[in-house]
């Protein structure tokens, strides 16, 4: 973006792309879970997040609980998705641009080289499912939570690397 706009207007071109760029991947993505439990039914239900490196792959994250044969297979299915992997770097480009637009925060780096160290996209998308599906009468306070945490804004205050 040219460093002549505007810095609101930067941020608000900024916002847009993060939004367009949400909203994409949030599918595809459940497509393709879709496809790992129809094609490896032994990674149903595991716990694993993924963000992208600075390579531009999806890389796993939070993934402790799965062998590294059922890691080696999801990633290979992850990275198969040419879409899955354009968009998840197209929403990685769009979040550090809303950062740096904003100059969300001087204590905090917030970069290519670190955001998969600090983003879990698969956490993101999903509790974010989730929270939409669950009541907004008090009785899914722990699913609205989850949401909240999981947010990138959140996952950056909270996994940031500080300077």
């Amino acid at each position: 973006m040219p460093p002549s706009l505007p810095r609101s207007i930067q941020a608000e071109v900024a916002h847009v792309r993060r939004r367009a760029a949400d909203a994409q991947i949030e599918s595809t993505y459940l497509d393709v879970l879709e496809k790992v439990s129809t094609d490896h039914p032994d990674l149903r239900g595991l716990s694993f997040g993924f963000s992208v490196n600075a390579a531009r792959e999806i890389v796993l994250v939070n993934a402790d609980e799965l062998s590294k044969d059922q890691a080696d297979r999801l990633l290979k299915v992850l990275n198969g998705s040419e879409r899955l992997v354009k968009q998840a770097n197209e929403l990685a480009d769009a979040q550090i641009e809303v950062f740096d637009a904003e100059s969300f925060s001087a204590t905090i780096a917030f970069n290519r080289q670190n955001y998969a160290k600090t983003i879990d996209i698969s956490a993101q998308i999903l509790a974010k499912v989730e929270a939409r599906k669950a009541p907004r009468d008090g009785s899914a306070v722990e699913v609205h939570q989850r949401n909240w945490n999981n947010n990138w804004r959140q996952q950056l205050w909270a996994k940031g690397e500080r300077v």
